[in-house]
């Protein structure tokens, strides 16, 4: 590994292994739950979901996504994380 220094300035060694970082899955571009859960899949270690209003219907009506569509993903994702 290598050492970086840590936010209180202390030396912290870093793992060998690849590191891969995934941006935050966007899931309001998702068309469908199953494309949400395939890329939840692709990241296994961590993820983040952008945003609120795809899994939740905004009162917003400028950012108002399909009702049925945000409960489908909701519940792709309770499922996802379930297992």
């Amino acid at each position: 590994g290598r050492s970086l220094l840590s936010r209180t300035g202390q030396p912290v060694e870093t793992s060998t292994s690849k590191t891969v970082c995934f941006p935050g899955v966007g899931a309001y571009k998702h068309k469908t739950a199953e494309q949400t859960v395939r890329q939840l899949s692709m990241c296994r270690a961590g993820f983040a979901l952008f945003s609120y209003s795809s899994l939740y219907v905004s009162p917003d009506e400028t950012r108002k996504e399909n009702e049925k569509l945000c409960r489908a993903r909701r519940e792709a994702v309770r499922k996802y994380l379930a297992r």
